[in-house]
């Protein structure tokens, strides 16, 4: 068993990585991030690669905070993603664990799940002419294949 604490390599979004793996076959990786928005558009918080013959088990935490109002929202995120032949694709469908919260102040913020390419992403909405800070917790567990 192997836990190592490091700089994550998503581009540099997050803020810190715990990576639980047992050789390479089997992880479990925490990620922390945040970001801030002022706009009504679909932007990405947060992606990883997605390696050929892997299947990801992804869970997230995603808080939005309106910074003129104190308004919030949470959203909890669950999808299965797996990557073959240079493409990540979600399998079966995002889930919303629970009821989201919404304050009435950030109601038209979203968050979901997504592929692009051979990454997973997430992907917020802010709400037009607005800051908002947005963070997240990330969990994944992935398993390589062969």
């Amino acid at each position: 068993l192997t836990i190592d604490l490091k700089e994550p390599s998503n581009g540099g979004t997050a803020y810190a990585q715990i990576v639980f793996s047992r050789g390479e076959a089997l992880q479990v990786i925490h990620d922390a991030t945040r970001l801030s928005t002022a706009a009504a558009l679909a932007t990405t918080l947060y992606t990883a690669a997605v390696a050929d013959e892997t299947v990801v088990t992804i869970e997230i935490d995603v808080i939005a905070y309106v910074v003129a109002t104190g308004a919030t929202a949470v959203f909890t995120r669950r999808a299965r993603v797996k990557g073959l032949s240079g493409a990540a694709s979600i399998v079966g469908t995002v889930q919303t664990i629970g009821a989201d919260d919404i304050d009435a102040g950030a109601a038209t913020a979203t968050c979901t799940i997504d592929v692009s390419g051979a990454t997973w992403r997430i992907r917020i909405v802010g709400i037009a002419a607005t800051d908002i800070t947005w963070g997240c917790a990330e969990i994944r567990t992935q398993l390589l294949a062969s």
